[in-house]
């Protein structure tokens, strides 16, 4: 079973790129296939096409097509990370900056 998303704004919200002036989402896509006996998640297909003027070039495209399949589900361990991971006050504030500025 597929189910097709279509369109920009049915699915995605963009993140503009620095130095970009104006970003064009054309034909984008989202496809998700479920199998049909047990439900469960087996492929997501991820489609965008962008038109791009950056500051140095105008009219420049970008197209890229992200596939990826479940064929494997059970339980896993992860190790847990090694090292400190508390961040100093500076380090945090800097990231929180950084995020506001982007997003």
């Amino acid at each position: 079973m597929t189910y097709r998303v279509a369109g920009p704004d049915a699915y995605a919200r963009v993140v503009p790129l620095r130095r970009t002036r104006k970003l064009e989402l054309d034909d984008c896509w989202i496809e998700v296939t479920l199998s049909r006996e047990t439900g469960r998640l087996q492929q997501i297909v991820d489609y965008r096409d962008l038109g791009i003027n950056v500051e140095e070039a105008s009219g420049q495209s970008l197209t890229f097509r992200i596939e990826t399949e479940f064929d494997q589900y059970g339980d896993t361990t992860v190790r847990r990370p090694a090292g400190d991971i508390d961040q100093d006050l500076r380090t945090r504030l800097n990231g929180f900056i950084n995020d506001l500025l982007t997003y």
